[in-house]
């Protein structure tokens, strides 16, 4: 097998795990990493069981249940804030100012889009990554469409229109064959169109801690291919990258730290990660020490590419 971004034929297996997170399955999945690219992949990545390791309780589809919860309410308020930092930031990009198109690739149920673009003028499309059923969380006449799709199958045939703004937040580390994906994102994009991709960064102080224990970021079985910022560009195409953002990755250092108190044993309960009582405090503990190291080492979980066509 040769690597998914590079073609080298020089793989080697570099870690296993099972699902620490979700229990979705009791298999042992294998990563390989690309000794020239430093890829890391999943070895055979369940593509066809996605209603498995996407169950009805993933948070992407009870995003709005979860945030309405007392003791998340600060956690995504906070994410909130950022978060429309940076899209406000990304608009001032886009060539049409007024009644933009954009379309969201893996966007669950559709809360985060439209709490982020509450503007009426704003046409939105939110497309999910999984052939599983969206929560129940989609209000009449907001301007939201659903289409029930991979990413992999998303072409302009689908879509039947172009976009002014792509999203792509943490989905592109989901896909099997990434190149693919963003040669069809290209695609539907209009002349001077932006994405914008989130994903996690193998480049950081949890996955140097972590790696051969349980990484947050492998959220096996869930992500397929795992990018760094450095090899990220071999799949871009034609698209200019614009800018480059470093940003928190806590759900990533939560899910490391329950993921190794489990295989210790110290935990024993099968919780969903995102249902973990103990999330609150890390998130404020590692939320704090990965903005230090962004601000100072930029080694943070995950990281913002802002591309142009």
């Amino acid at each position: 097998m040769n690597c998914n971004i590079c073609n080298s034929g020089n793989e080697r297996i570099f870690f296993s795990s099972t699902d620490h997170e979700y229990f979705t399955s009791k298999s042992i999945y294998q990563y390989t990493i690309c000794d020239d690219c430093n890829l890391i992949s999943l070895k055979n990545p369940p593509s066809n069981d996605l209603d498995q390791i996407y169950p009805s309780y993933y948070p992407s589809y009870e995003y709005k249940k979860e945030e309405n919860k007392f003791i998340n309410k600060l956690i995504y308020n906070i994410k909130n804030y950022f978060d429309k930092k940076i899209f406000s930031k990304c608009l001032k990009y886009t060539l049409n100012k007024k009644n933009i198109k954009i379309l969201d690739i893996g966007g669950g149920d559709g809360s985060i889009t439209k709490k982020l673009f509450s503007n009426k003028s704003i046409s939105i499309k939110s497309i999910d990554i999984a052939d599983i059923e969206f929560g129940d969380n989609i209000e009449k006449n907001q301007k939201i469409n659903l289409i029930k799709i991979r990413a992999e199958d998303l072409t302009i045939e689908i879509t039947k229109k172009k976009y002014d703004f792509i999203i792509m937040l943490n989905i592109i580390e989901h896909v099997i064959d990434p190149k693919s994906v963003m040669s069809n994102v290209y695609s539907l994009l209009e002349d001077g169109g932006i994405c914008l991709i989130k994903t996690p960064n193998t480049k950081s102080l949890n996955f140097k801690l972590f790696n051969n224990t349980y990484w947050g970021g492998y959220h096996t079985p869930r992500h397929f291919n795992i990018f760094n910022y450095q090899n990220i560009k071999r799949i871009l195409g034609k698209f200019k990258i614009i800018d480059q953002v470093f940003t928190q990755g806590v759900p990533q250092w939560h899910a490391s730290i329950v993921g190794n108190l489990k295989l210790k044993k110290i935990i024993k309960k099968n919780i969903p990660i995102h249902q973990r009582k103990e999330l609150f405090i890390i998130t404020l503990i590692f939320g704090t020490i990965d903005l230090i190291f962004l601000k100072l080492f930029k080694l943070t979980d995950q990281f913002f590419l802002l591309l142009k066509k």
